[in-house]
């Protein structure tokens, strides 16, 4: 069975959503849910948002009904969401409203295989733009209803299984922070009234090397880390990009196992000073300066406990007080670092909560396979999927039902009277 693939705009309508003025406050409030990219990418239907558009606001934007399948074509291209009620979007997000030849679950489920079809077909710029008229252009198979409706119901229960996973990790991720303030206290109010000491008390802070034209005459070749590959506690290797330097800078930056990176400036306010703490995977190893290297002492302090601290509220407020903004950048200074301020429990506390954290990362790195493993599972049960190969057996059994369901489709879609309406039967 091959199915005929369809555009989008043979079987959906499209609407591209808006954003009612801001300068006109009475356009928000309680209302309806009001969609931007971050409300997608979840597996439940999409009822509530962190921002809603009042009867006046809902009066100017492009309301969508429930089961509508939305696409982020501006920036974060091809997440993808599912209206569990009646809502509408901003610009960045296209809806497909399917016509009732397409199962709105399916048409989901098929949004969530192709993105690799939606950044293809995106316009590379500053920020990536798929537009309207291209993303209408993208097909979609046309199977019997009653096909897409067994194949959406394979894909839940494969789907279950991978939420269940995700929110075991979910739980594991809330451990830790929930340790530390069992161990030591709300970070943010000390109120185990430990000493306070400043980090440039217990550890080196180092800058990072510029990327500058003049290095493409230095002698010796070496990888190096970027804000990229750092996140909040946790690194992020699968690129690494390379830097030429001097003997001596290698000596200076060169990283060592334990050492804490700090993001020193990024749009985000909330990401500057996130933290991870270096495992020497990469031997030798360097960083740019939009990184911050602190090499703690360990007759004084734990590592683990300080980058725990640099990551917890208390210690994300103080970079917050300190940073600066320039040209939309956020920024803090290795002055800065060396003068954050942190509790100092005993180091045998310390080494206490640093054992029970090794402990709990290695059932998450457990966690984190499993999950691995499910989602290649997943995406290969997507391919079987929208290849046809998932439902073979099923369909042989039906043929008589599904041929007839065919013909129907090509009625509702116009398309008896087309050549290609020949692509609906056996080949």
């Amino acid at each position: 069975m091959k199915w005929k693939m369809l555009p989008f705009a043979k079987v959906a309508e499209v609407i591209t959503g808006n954003t009612p003025s801001k300068k006109e406050p009475e356009n928000y409030g309680y209302g309806i849910p009001w969609v931007k990219p971050h409300d997608l990418d979840t597996w439940q239907p999409i009822t509530k948002t962190e921002e809603n558009l009042s009867e006046i606001g809902q009066k100017k934007s492009r309301l969508i009904p429930p089961g509508s399948v939305m696409v982020c074509c501006i920036g974060s291209i091809g997440k993808v969401g599912i209206a569990g009620t009646k809502l509408a979007t901003n610009q960045q997000i296209n809806s497909l409203i399917f016509k009732p030849e397409i199962e709105p679950k399916f048409g989901y489920y098929y949004c969530c295989h192709i993105l690799p079809i939606f950044k293809s077909e995106a316009r590379q710029a500053v920020i990536s733009i798929l537009n309207k008229s291209n993303f209408e252009k993208i097909t979609i198979p046309l199977p019997p209803l009653s096909e897409q409706r067994r194949i959406v119901e394979i894909l839940d229960q494969a789907d279950a299984l991978r939420r269940m996973r995700a929110e075991a990790y979910a739980k594991a991720e809330r451990i830790l922070p929930a340790l530390f303030i069992k161990m030591f206290g709300d970070p943010a109010t000390n109120p185990m009234g430990w000493e306070m000491l400043p980090i440039s008390d217990l550890a080196q802070v180092q800058g990072g090397l510029q990327l500058t034209p003049k290095r493409e005459n230095y002698p010796i070749t070496m990888p190096y880390l970027r804000v990229a590959n750092i996140y909040r506690d946790k690194l992020a290797l699968d690129e690494i990009k390379y830097i030429k330097v001097t003997k001596n800078e290698l000596e200076r930056i060169a990283l060592q196992s334990d050492d804490i990176l700090m993001v020193e400036g990024h749009g985000n306010r909330q990401e500057i000073g996130r933290c991870a703490i270096w495992d020497a995977s990469i031997q030798p190893c360097l960083h740019q300066n939009h990184l911050i290297r602190v090499r703690v002492d360990k007759t004084k302090a734990e590592p683990i406990y300080i980058s725990a601290f640099i990551n917890s509220s208390g210690g994300r407020e103080q970079l917050f007080r300190f940073g600066k903004t320039t040209s939309g950048l956020n920024t803090i200074s290795v002055s800065n670092v060396r003068n954050t301020i942190i509790p100092l429990p005993p180091l045998t506390l310390q080494k206490s909560y640093a054992l029970q954290v090794q402990a709990a990362k290695d059932i998450q790195r457990q966690v984190d396979k499993q999950r691995e493993k499910i989602d290649k599972l997943f995406s290969c049960i997507l391919q079987r999927a929208f290849s046809g190969e998932l439902t073979a057996k099923w369909r042989e059994a039906h043929m008589k039902e599904l041929l007839a369901e065919m013909e129907e489709q090509a009625k509702a879609l116009n398309l008896r009277d087309n050549a290609d309406f020949q692509q609906l039967s056996l080949l």
